[in-house]
């Protein structure tokens, strides 16, 4: 998270975060000559002028929930007081199509929360945490953030809102849930005297890819090997993927050893509307940074490292971690060479169609959430449109096709077989201007 501080307003705080979200604070007392109320609604007009420009209006719905109007667009905002401080947060970053909502809330640290605290923790809260004062203002402000998100459905005091308090440590992100819904919180500001956070909701991308798989609707994926991407042409790279209106990326790659969160961070700052989604191809490529990630199980397979081994090894990680994780179920099929996937695993490909559709089907059978077919990195060929409409005629799972793939042909092919999602990657590290072409031909399949 990074905090800039600006000089006008008076005392202005921003703090801008890689997911998209941007939080404004504003000290109540550079308007120390009028009454609190006052401060607080002259503070709200600066704020809003300030993040909006002057012709922005902040109104409220009827349910008392703010926004802001600005040339017949509506953003969503949240805001927060203290008796010091006034707070305004935004998300910036799309979902969907749309921008997604965010909580934020002050409170000063004080006595009076420990004769609060049944009613707004639940026993099992309290049993894993420690009860002092500055945690429990984190979970007061934890949950007023949550609640400005989903309102009554929040319950009396929060009840229906479960923190993740074994993870509540000063300034670390820990999780909430509120009826199915899994919400991010974000310490933003915490000091000994008052304590400020941002609550946004997690997308649910196993969802999403329901959603497309049953609207039938085809994506392409852009496959980025971070030890094989040059960080100086990665602004340019990025340009291409958002001009080809490229669905999701892929991070990963079989011999990254390096922590993958610089890399990671630094594409969400590129490309802020576009999810950037973990392919791990070891236990160490595991970032919270992430949007999501695909937990690969490699089921084609027979050694246990690669089935379940390496997640037993990760398993700390991935509960420490608030990311989403899709169970994947990782068959690889013959390319024509000897793929890296083939040399790291010691796997040997599936050759015949019939094991193909069958470990799909099995796969299905385990609770996978994904199937991943693929012909592996640098394949001479790709996997077999036939073979892609076998496996799409015996399961009903969001398929997804990579390795091999160079023309739009090939593409288009795959799709029309029954791919919901395209990965692309050993081709456009070799020529990423065809990142535009092929992510605008999708459209036209």
């Amino acid at each position: 998270m990074d905090k800039v501080k600006h000089m006008e307003p008076e005392g202005l705080e921003c703090y801008r975060m890689p997911d998209g979200i941007e939080i404004y604070s504003l000290p109540l007392a550079v308007l120390h000559d009028k009454k609190r109320t006052e401060r607080e609604a002259e503070a709200e007009t600066v704020l809003v002028a300030y993040v909006f420009g002057q012709e922005a209006k902040l109104v409220h719905r009827d349910t008392g929930e703010p926004y802001v109007l600005k040339e017949d667009e509506e953003w969503n905002i949240s805001i927060s007081h203290s008796r010091n401080r006034l707070c305004l947060a935004r998300a910036t970053k799309r979902v969907d199509g749309n921008i997604r909502k965010v909580g934020v809330d002050v409170e000063n640290v004080q006595e009076r929360l420990f004769r609060l605290k049944d009613k707004f923790l639940s026993p099992f809260e309290q049993s894993s945490l420690e009860l002092d004062a500055l945690n429990l203002a984190l979970c007061w402000c934890a949950k007023e953030a949550v609640y400005k998100i989903v309102g009554s459905a929040a319950g009396y005091m929060g009840e229906n809102i479960v923190l993740h308090t074994e993870q509540i440590c000063g300034k670390q992100p820990f999780l909430a849930w509120c009826k199915g819904t899994r919400f991010r919180i974000i310490p933003v500001r915490v000091t000994d005297e008052e304590v400020m956070v941002v609550a946004v909701s997690l997308t649910d991308y196993h969802d999403w890819f329901l959603r497309e798989h049953d609207a039938r609707h085809h994506h392409l994926a852009v496959l980025l090997d971070p030890d094989k991407t040059d960080e100086e042409h990665l602004p340019a790279l990025c340009e291409y993927i958002r001009e080809g209106r490229i669905s999701c990326v892929l991070v990963g790659g079989s011999g990254y050893e390096a922590d993958i969160a610089p890399f990671v961070e630094t594409l969400q700052t590129f490309l802020p509307e576009i999810p950037v989604v973990l392919f791990p191809g070891s236990p160490c490529q595991l970032t919270a940074k992430a949007d999501a990630m695909l937990l690969l199980s490699l089921i084609s397979g027979r050694d246990p490292r690669f089935l379940i081994g390496q997640h037993i090894e990760a398993v700390t990680d991935f509960r420490r971690e608030i990311l989403e994780t899709i169970p994947t179920g990782y068959i690889l099929v013959d390319g024509g060479k000897r793929s890296s996937a083939e040399r790291v695993s010691g796997t040997t490909p599936l050759r015949d169609v019939q094991q193909v559709v069958d470990t799909a089907c099995a796969g299905a059978l385990l609770g996978m959430k994904l199937i991943y077919l693929e012909a592996g990195s640098g394949a001479a060929v790709p996997v077999s449109p036939d073979w892609i409409k076998r496996v799409r005629q015996e399961i009903d799972l969001p398929l997804v096709v990579g390795g091999g793939i160079r023309t739009v042909e090939q593409m288009h092919a795959a799709f029309r077989a029954g791919a919901d999602v395209v990965v692309i990657g050993n081709h456009f590290e070799q020529h990423p201007e065809d990142i535009v072409s092929f992510g605008q031909a999708v459209d036209k399949e």
